[in-house]
């Protein structure tokens, strides 16, 4: 019985991680998606996005961090400034490539339209 679990647990992971996607949003009950941290894998590398939504124009600020340890060692990337967006437009707010192998933590804050959201995604 135990085997039988690991191996469908391996085999959600699998699946999971083929897409070479992962994503961790914060979102509100009654919105959709406004922040996340897009995770594309291809090849030897990891690139990692900050994205927001709008839901009407604005002009904003963001904050990302990266702070990763792999095999090539640790590194502690920020990143952050102004944006401004569109009605319904998603914007990228910075981009962190890493090493496939690497373990790491991020977070993206946003602030706009009188509010701020955060998100989070770790490896």
């Amino acid at each position: 019985m135990f085997s039988i679990v690991n191996q469908a647990f391996a085999g959600i992971l699998a699946l999971f991680l083929g897409t070479g996607t992962a994503t961790a949003t914060v979102v509100p009950a009654d919105e959709t998606v406004r922040c996340e941290i897009r995770v594309t894998q291809q090849g030897g590398t990891m690139s990692l996005q900050g994205v927001y939504r709008a839901d009407a124009a604005t002009t904003g600020s963001y904050a990302f961090q990266v702070v990763s340890s792999g095999g090539g060692g640790n590194s502690r990337i920020n990143q952050g400034g102004g944006f401004d967006a569109r009605a319904g437009e998603t914007v990228t707010l910075g981009t962190v490539t890493l090493g496939a192998s690497a373990l790491y933590d991020s977070s993206l804050t946003v602030t706009a339209g009188g509010e701020t959201l955060e998100c989070a995604e770790h490896i």
